[in-house]
């Protein structure tokens, strides 16, 4: 056993086998520039031999950055996961085990919304509405049903026509984005659609105080 001091950081170290180590560790190693120097050198070397694959023609050598430089192609471009290994991955997230789970809450409303009754609400609001966004008066885009009173916070509701009214994908983004999925009331989507919402949704929400 020797002692010896480290070429990078100056600390001393002991070596048991070789009295040539002059670095006390791989991390210090790497950050001595001589290194760099050595290891981006053999690595141009070997891509010259051939020794190296997924490197354009032109490449001038390794980057200690970690970056390829330009030209370079990775070496999973064009590969991609098998039906099996993704069939693995989706099963490995859904339900309890997926970071999300909140004991099955998005399940119910899920089976509510695909479900028959949803989905005569759903059709019935668009008729009543003449198949047109009620915000920009579009008819020619993909519509949104929408709950003027909150889904989750007024179930007796969920599927009221009076409740319901027809917005493009578009309109309703921006409603969301604007006041949230929470809470939601009357009072903004008038402000939303600056225009008056039928009497008889304001007896919708008078059943619920």
């Amino acid at each position: 056993m020797i002692f010896i001091i480290c070429k990078t950081c100056g600390k001393k170290f002991k070596s048991y086998f070789s009295k040539k180590a002059i670095y006390c560790s791989r991390e210090c190693y790497y950050k001595n520039p001589e290194s760099s120097e050595k290891i981006r050198k053999g690595v141009l070397r070997a891509y010259k031999e051939g020794r190296l694959t997924g490197f354009q023609k032109g490449h001038e050598g390794y980057q200690n950055s970690g970056n390829f430089k330009k030209g370079c192609v990775s070496l999973n471009k064009g590969k991609h996961p098998t039906k099996q290994t993704r069939k693995k991955i989706s099963n490995s997230l859904k339900g309890e085990k997926s970071n999300l789970w909140k004991g099955g809450i998005s399940e119910e409303h899920e089976k509510i919304r695909h479900g028959i009754e949803f989905r005569l609400w759903r059709e019935s609001v668009f008729a009543r509405d003449n198949w047109t966004c009620q915000k920009c008066g579009n008819r020619k885009v993909y519509l949104h049903p929408h709950h003027i009173l909150n889904f989750a916070e007024y179930p007796e509701l969920r599927f009221d026509i009076d409740n319901g009214i027809t917005l493009c994908k578009d309109c309703h983004m921006k409603f969301h984005t604007k006041y949230g999925r929470e809470c939601n009331t009357k009072e903004q989507l008038k402000e939303f659609l600056k225009i008056k919402i039928q009497e008889n949704v304001e007896k919708t929400s008078s059943t619920k105080n």
